[in-house]
């Protein structure tokens, strides 16, 4: 049999090495009503015609040989073509037109009734002329019909190649790729790996898809969804963490950057294992799916519907199934926060501080300036209110110690999943002067019973000290949230140099980075902590330092996410909740929509609320009543964050509710100030319906509630009654006595 290739026009540069990246990208479809002649050029001899299209597909065929039939494209190809013309067989050749591909897959099919000699082929090639003699050397994949057996097969030239046909079907559509990174070039089918050979100073500079019989009969073959696979610098993927885990506890993160990513592999048995700088194949199959391949054939698949995925892990070229996982994941986007290049800070991303002769953070040339000067007095200022609880306990530093402080908070703290900050230090700093960046957990700072408020609250840091002028350190900290015990790396690190540190939370760790490489992991829970830039001097010394270029991780958005179906409306027809795929979340704005709670409290019992939602502000008061008491509980702002919760800004700390159930009308609702959520309410969009639910909670004296309520029988008093709310009290009728009292 004549060993059929599949040929590129191109003469390829240096091959790029196994430290690339590639990314997969769409090259035809077919879907036009001709051939892209810049994409493709086509030679043909012996009978083959001219590749055509044909509802949406590509054909090469033939009527069988014809030795008279003019060649296409001969004299560009008069080596190639004389060589395989003497055969005699009808052949069609449909050539990649381009310079830069590493990898190439198409669909291709033989139709029910093919003729015994027809094969069909996707190849590399590299071909080179000496003399009257051609040699070649390349590698294939493709389907042949033989003596009345269809076959999936792979061969190459120049090299030995052994691996065995697969059984294939007429009529059926088969996916073939050939993969080249360096000298190695892997085959695949259907996505799986079949096949791998090594071609030293591997130098293709043909591909195509070919067809031909070599028992001079005609055929027409399909083709379908060419694909090329090119080096990249940049990935869609950039600027992503991916968190995953199993239900075994094994975990990896994913933290993609620059056409590389770091790879760190929790073992609960074996600890952790990273691998930084990785390169990787980004197949993007669709909106919701897209897998990443690794030089030794590791495949992650990931599935954004279900965000689930699975990893195939390959030793030597098969399948090691111990290796091999299912995860579950959630995507983080990296988003630039701050850049510091506007006229005045943003108000809306952040609050400021300053005490001890410390002065408010200002924009200075497309950075953020910290300044302080030695004082001597204790006096605390802060420019916006949401900063009154680093002012009223100091929260990072006493103001009693006189240390100058400039402080900087994100307005947003929460949900943040990972905060970057690029900074320096100066030479000619004081001594004891620090610059970092804080996580504070406010509650433990107003619970604490330490002397050292400070010590309470910080959970963790990254923090840029001078302790002489000779010196400094990059301090990563972190706080076990079990023992309480401080653990930390430190850096010696440069003065007048800039440096970019981050930190990324997973489930159950916090990763510490400088300049992009990993520098420590350690316990870490999220508490609903907040974060703030501090900078300082421990000695009241003076200070000016620069922050430079704020990026934050949160959890990304499915691209294709579902409209939001309402489920649950006001009376006036107003959306309050609604089901985007299986979560339910709060409408976008709740501004004129009236509910009424109820929940137990552990020391009060069962409560009842009224709330409404007003110009952006929640106002709440207890009592399930027709208007809101004058005698506020709640009257704080509020929005619908990304995750599609209410948050509240209460004095000292947020508020949420999160929608967990819709039960025919009700609304359920994790609730709490910091995560996890632990306290559950009901909302109820009609007084009524409230009320219902309230009394059935505080049934009176083993009385029977009937369908007809709000009458009901109590066995203890022998009497039926007749129950009405009035104002902020419940009064009851009572049939026996025939007078009204009130419910205690």
């Amino acid at each position: 049999m004549k060993t059929s290739i599949l040929l590129i026009i191109t003469l390829l540069s240096t091959i790029p090495t196994a430290a690339d990246t590639y990314v997969w990208e769409d090259y035809d479809d077919f879907s036009e009503s001709s051939l892209d002649s810049t994409k493709w050029g086509i030679i043909t001899f012996n009978g083959g015609i001219e590749p055509y299209h044909q509802d949406g597909s590509l054909i090469l065929s033939s009527n069988g040989q014809d030795l008279d039939a003019v060649s296409q494209n001969e004299s560009e190809w008069n080596e190639l073509v004389a060589d395989y013309k003497q055969w005699g067989d009808p052949e069609v050749f449909y050539v990649i037109r381009d310079t830069d591909i590493v990898g190439v897959e198409a669909s291709i099919l033989m139709p029910a009734g093919t003729t015994n000699g027809t094969f069909f082929d996707l190849s590399f090639h590299e071909v080179d002329s000496s003399g009257q003699e051609l040699t070649s050397r390349g590698i294939g994949i493709g389907l042949s019909q033989e003596n009345g057996n269809t076959k999936i097969v792979m061969e190459s030239e120049g090299e030995t190649f052994t691996e065995e046909p697969i059984s294939a079907n007429l009529g059926q559509m088969y996916s073939v790729s050939i993969i080249r990174r360096g000298d190695m070039c892997s085959i695949f089918l259907n996505e799986e790996q079949v096949g791998q050979i090594s071609f030293f100073n591997f130098q293709p500079n043909l591909i195509s898809l070919s067809a031909y019989n070599e028992n001079q009969q005609g055929f027409a073959v399909e083709a379908d969804n060419v694909r090329v696979l090119r080096r990249a610098n940049a990935t869609t993927v950039d600027g992503s963490v991916l968190i995953l885990s199993s239900t075994d506890g094994v975990s990896e993160t994913l933290s993609f950057e620059n056409g590389t990513f770091t790879s760190t592999f929790i073992d609960p048995e074996e600890g952790s294992m990273v691998n930084a700088n990785q390169t990787y194949i980004l197949d993007q199959n669709s909106d919701n799916n897209f897998k990443i391949t690794l030089s030794d054939g590791d495949t992650y698949k990931f599935d954004s519907k279900s965000n689930s995925g699975t990893l195939v892990d390959y030793e030597n070229g098969v399948v090691d199934e111990s290796g091999s996982w299912n995860f579950s994941f959630i995507r983080h986007d990296w988003k630039d926060y701050d850049d510091f290049s506007g006229t005045s800070l943003d108000t809306g991303k952040w609050d400021i501080c300053k005490w001890d002769g410390g002065e408010f953070p200002v924009l200075d040339g497309g950075k953020l300036k910290f300044t302080g000067q030695p004082n001597s007095s204790s006096s605390v200022n802060v420019a916006t209110s949401a900063m009154l609880a680093v002012s009223s306990d100091a929260s990072v530093g006493d103001p009693t110690s006189q240390s100058p402080h400039s402080i900087l908070e994100f307005k947003e703290s929460q949900n943040l999943e990972g905060i970057e900050l690029t900074f320096s230090i100066p030479s000619g700093v004081p001594n004891q002067m620090g610059f970092g960046l804080y996580a504070v957990n406010y509650q433990a700072m107003f619970n604490s019973q330490s002397d050292s408020e400070e010590e309470s609250a910080i959970l963790f840091n990254m923090d840029l000290w001078a302790d002489n002028s000779l010196a400094a350190t990059l301090e990563f900290d972190a706080k076990d949230p079990t023992t309480g015990v401080e653990q930390g790396i430190d850096k010696s690190i440069s003065f007048d140099s800039s440096y970019q540190v981050s930190f990324i939370r997973g489930d159950s760790q916090i990763f510490f980075y400088m300049n992009g490489d990993l520098i420590g992991e350690f316990p870490y829970s999220d508490v609903g902590e907040h974060f703030i830039v501090r900078a300082m001097n421990e000695i009241n010394q003076p200070f000016t330092v620069y922050l430079d270029h704020v990026r934050v991780l949160r959890r990304s958005q499915a691209s294709t996410e579902p409209d939001p179906v309402t489920v649950v409306s006001d009376p006036n027809g107003q959306p309050v909740v609604v089901q985007v795929g299986d979560e339910y979340k709060w409408n976008d704005t709740l501004d004129g929509v009236t509910l009424w709670g109820v929940w137990e409290d552990s020391e009060d019992g069962w409560i009842g609320a009224t709330v409404a939602y007003e110009n952006g502000v929640q106002k709440a008061s207890i009592g399930i009543t027709d208007q809101l008491s004058n005698n506020l509980e709640v009257n704080h702002p509020y929005i619908i964050d990304e995750n599609g919760m209410v948050k509240v800004t209460e004095d000292t700390a947020f508020q949420y509710y999160q929608v967990t159930a819709v039960e025919s009308g009700v609304i359920v609702t994790a609730d709490d100030s910091s995560f996890p959520l632990s306290d559950t309410s009901r909302f109820f969009t009609t007084r009524a319906a409230a009320e219902e639910y309230y009394y059935s909670k505080v049934n009176p004296k083993s009385w029977i509630w009937f369908d007809h309520y709000p009458w009901v029988y109590s066995e203890e008093e022998g009497d039926w009654l007749y129950f009405y709310p009035s104002g902020g009290t419940l009064m009851y009728w009572s049939n026996k006595g025939q007078a009204w009292r009130q419910f205690n």
